[in-house]
């Protein structure tokens, strides 16, 4: 499969919080090793527990699993971050003892797929109590704790995300049958965060925004996020997005973003990874900074990082340079951005789908799965002379390319246009004739802007152009997209682009 990658950084304000913003440790769960407790580009680690761990009887806490997995980073000078699941991935993360005594209603994934997770009703009002309980004992012990960065609010979802797990629409119905609706669930998330903010007064909070109900489709998603957004900024929570990772839809991650963009300097942002590099649907390691720079694209302040890559020594370079790079303040200075055509293994597989994957994002988008007959989506993955690349044919002669434009609409106030960006493209010279990019320009759709000579040489190559006056207003006619690379028999073999946005 294929996936197109961009390293593109944002318009940023300086990061500043209680740590002084950064990277932390993210083990997942259970809670992983301490590897990275004597790194000093690591602020800190988030720390997961289970509902059933902290509370295993009721009104019987378990604060030493806290307290010891503490120790150690506040010893060595970091801070942590508490999330207390209520749902997380196999049995039930919350205690026994909530649905035999209190014959709270749940949900068993087991009884709709092959998957064993157990799931409140979050919106009960029994659950509810139970779970405040939970958190007002939190409060009296660790409120105000300066080796505590913040406490995410829960009692909302699986992981303590805004999201009602489901497997299929048999268990969307039921989820429905028990009072799901997209209101009813925004104002459950609303009631949970108002838990938090009256049991925890000195302990910043932050709010986990995700995709929502059982039958929430992108337009659903925006509403919810968009509303829980500005509830949280409003109310003076912080804002945390799961999933840079290869998996998560573009679509999205857009909408994610342009929520992340639209609260720069009102609150802090907290980016976690999706999925580590060595999970077998994650993706390869040439590609991590990538990844990296799509959380940068939002100026979070925050970087959550799974252990398997914040510890491997041959990340280390991209660590670093995520460390550098938070707190940037404008996507200016990053240098140049780049586009790798490369090989990608899809997480999942639906005979629906285009076997063309798209890139999901990173900013740029070469073919959506669920628009398998556009033009965009025929070129298919490849290789040339022992190089993963992306082939046109004379049938689907194009390459379309969409750049996100968040970043040059956080600085110019609102405007698409750049003046100049410079752009490499590096090619199989075989055949002759040119290669022309088109674009964007001045509200007209791709408008020849500049090419380059083949010359039959068969060996890959690296032309340089200049383009001036763009604007990725993504409106033009095929599929919305900024940039279309074509050659002029039709036959294109591409292997990387690199993008300066703003000239060299």
């Amino acid at each position: 499969m294929l996936a197109v990658w961009i390293l593109l950084l944002a318009s940023c304000s300086v990061a500043s919080a209680r740590s002084g913003g950064g990277i932390f440790l993210f083990g997942g769960f259970p809670r992983g090793s301490d590897c990275a407790l004597g790194d000093p580009l690591v602020a800190g680690k988030e720390l997961l527990f289970e509902w059933r761990e902290i509370e295993p009887e009721e009104g019987r806490y378990n604060w030493k699993l806290i307290d010891e997995t503490m120790r150690p980073w506040v010893s060595a000078g970091k801070k942590v971050v508490i999330r207390i699941m209520s749902a997380c991935n196999e049995n039930s993360a919350t205690p026994d003892w909530v649905f035999d005594r209190y014959r709270v209603p749940k949900v068993d994934s087991n009884e709709f797929s092959a998957s064993n997770i157990v799931f409140p009703v979050f919106w009960n009002p029994v659950f509810v109590q139970k779970y405040s309980e939970m958190v007002s004992a939190l409060a009296r012990r660790y409120d105000g704790n300066p080796g505590i960065e913040f406490v995410q609010i829960g009692g909302v979802g699986r992981w303590e995300e805004t999201y009602v797990h489901t497997d299929n629409e048999q268990m969307s119905k039921r989820w429905q049958e028990l009072g799901y609706t997209h209101a009813h669930y925004i104002e459950h998330c609303k009631r949970m965060a108002r838990v938090f903010m009256n049991a925890l007064k000195r302990t910043p909070l932050v709010l986990s925004i995700s995709i929502g109900g059982p039958d929430a489709h992108t337009q659903d998603r925006k509403v919810i996020g968009y509303e829980l957004a500005e509830f949280a900024v409003r109310h003076g929570l912080y804002l945390k997005q799961n999933g840079w990772g290869a998996h998560y839809s573009y679509t999205d991650h857009e909408h994610f973003s342009r929520i992340f963009i639209n609260t720069i300097g009102k609150t802090r942002r907290i980016y976690e990874q999706g999925v580590a590099t060595s999970e077998p649907w994650g993706w390869e390691k040439a590609t991590f900074r990538s990844s990296i720079n799509r959380a940068l694209l939002d100026c979070p302040d925050y970087l959550w990082i799974y252990e398997t890559d914040l510890c491997k020594p041959e990340m280390r370079r991209d660590i670093e340079w995520a460390a550098q790079h938070l707190g940037m303040k404008s996507y200016r200075q990053a240098g140049p951005l780049y586009i790798r055509f490369a090989q990608m293994r899809p997480r999942y597989h639906d005979p629906d789908y285009s076997p063309v994957f798209e890139d999901e994002f990173n900013g740029i988008l070469s073919c959506h799965p669920r628009e398998p007959y556009l033009p965009l989506c025929r070129p298919q993955p490849d290789s040339m002379a022992g190089i993963e690349c992306k082939k046109t044919t004379p049938e689907f002669p194009y390459i379309y390319l969409d750049i996100e434009d968040s970043p040059i609409l956080q600085e110019s106030r609102g405007s698409t246009r750049i003046d100049v960006v410079d752009i490499a493209v590096t090619y199989f010279d075989q055949g002759g004739g040119t290669v022309t990019v088109d674009y964007n320009w001045n509200g007209s759709a791709f408008e020849s802007s500049a090419s380059f000579d083949r010359h039959n040489t068969r060996r890959w190559k690296t032309a340089q152009m200049r383009l001036r006056d763009l604007r990725f207003e993504t409106n033009l006619s095929v599929a919305e997209k900024d940039l279309r690379l074509r050659a002029s028999d039709g036959n294109l073999a591409l292997s990387k682009l690199v993008v300066w946005l703003g000239g060299r």
